[in-house]
C-alpha cells in the first residue's frame, strides 16, 4: 500500500449546517441537501420562476453530485470535497464565492479552479477556504476584512493562497492528551506500521506525549500524531509531505479503518 493514503469516506451522514439550509454526504458519496434554495445552495439544478416554493422541507439531491467525502453549507453557497481531492461549489457568487472563476451563479455543482489536492473545506459567510494535502490554505470569494490572510483586501473569484499557512495551525499545543485520545491515536499508529510496514518501521520507534498533542516518531523522519483539542484529526510529517504537517483528516475515521 502507498502512503499517503485518501482518508475514508465515513460511514453514514456527514452534515453540514447554515443559517438557512442543511446538507448531507451520504455513505455513499451522494449528497442531499433541504431549506432555502432562492440562492441555488440545494444545488438540485431547478431554476426558480416567480411565484414557485423558494424552499424544500425535504432532502433533495444535488445534482450529478458523487464521491464525496465531506461538504460545507455558508449561507449563500455550499462546497464539497470528492474522493479525488477535487472541490466543487454551487450556489450564489457575486463575490466569487464558488471559486471557479467567475461571479456566475450557479444552482449545480462546479468545479473550483485549480484544487485536486483538496482535504477539508470552509465555507464562511461570503468566503470559503480549503485545505490542501500538502497543509497549504487557500481561500476566495470576499476579502474586504483580509479574509485570505495574504496581505491585501482584494476580492478572488479563483483560490488564493494563505501566506505561510502549512497546516501547522491546525494543531493545539495546550493541555494534556486524554488517556481515550491516547488509546484511539496508538490504535490508528500500530495499524499504519502494520499497513505501510515500509514507512512506519518499528525498529527504533518511540511513543510519547508531548503536551498538545499525541506523536508518535519514526526512522528516516517520519511522524504521526493527532491534536488533543477541537476536532481530533490524524497528520504525518516528514520527507513524503516535503516536512510540512499533512492533514489526514477525522482521526474517529481512521480508528474504524484500523478494525478492532
Amino acid at each position: 500500500a502507498s502512503w499517503p493514503p485518501r482518508h475514508p469516506r465515513p460511514s453514514g451522514f456527514v452534515t453540514a449546517l447554515s443559517y438557512l439550509h442543511t446538507c448531507a454526504v451520504l455513505s455513499s458519496g451522494a449528497i442531499k441537501c433541504w431549506g432555502d434554495k432562492s440562492n441555488g445552495g440545494l444545488g438540485d439544478g431547478i431554476v426558480l420562476v416567480p411565484g414557485s416554493t423558494t424552499f424544500s422541507n425535504i432532502p433533495v439531491n444535488v445534482s450529478g453530485a458523487s464521491n464525496a467525502t465531506s461538504v460545507s453549507a455558508g449561507i449563500y453557497n455550499t462546497c464539497a470535497v470528492l474522493t479525488s481531492g477535487a472541490v466543487q461549489c454551487w450556489g450564489y457568487s457575486i463575490t466569487g464565492l464558488l471559486g471557479f472563476g467567475s461571479i456566475t451563479n450557479s444552482n449545480i455543482p462546479v468545479s473550483v479552479s485549480g484544487v485536486s489536492n483538496g482535504t477539508s473545506i470552509s465555507v464562511g459567510g461570503a468566503h470559503t477556504c480549503v485545505v490542501l494535502a500538502s497543509g497549504a490554505v487557500q481561500c476566495w470569494g470576499l476579502n474586504n476584512y483580509g479574509q485570505y490572510g495574504n496581505g491585501i483586501t482584494t476580492n478572488s473569484s479563483s483560490p488564493v493562497s494563505v501566506i505561510g499557512a502549512n497546516g501547522q495551525g491546525l494543531l493545539n499545543l495546550s493541555g494534556a492528551v486524554p488517556s481515550s485520545l491516547a488509546t484511539d491515536a496508538d490504535k490508528v499508529f500500530a495499524w499504519a506500521e502494520r499497513t505501510y510496514a515500509a514507512v512506519f518501521a518499528t525498529s527504533g520507534q518511540v511513543s510519547q506525549t508531548i503536551p498538545g498533542y499525541r506523536v508518535r516518531a519514526y526512522a528516516g523522519g517520519h511522524y504521526l500524531g493527532v491534536n488533543d483539542s477541537g476536532t481530533v484529526h490524524l497528520y504525518y510529517l516528514g520527507p513524503l509531505s516535503n516536512n510540512a504537517i499533512l492533514d489526514l483528516g477525522l482521526l474517529s475515521v481512521w480508528v474504524v479503518q484500523a478494525g478492532p
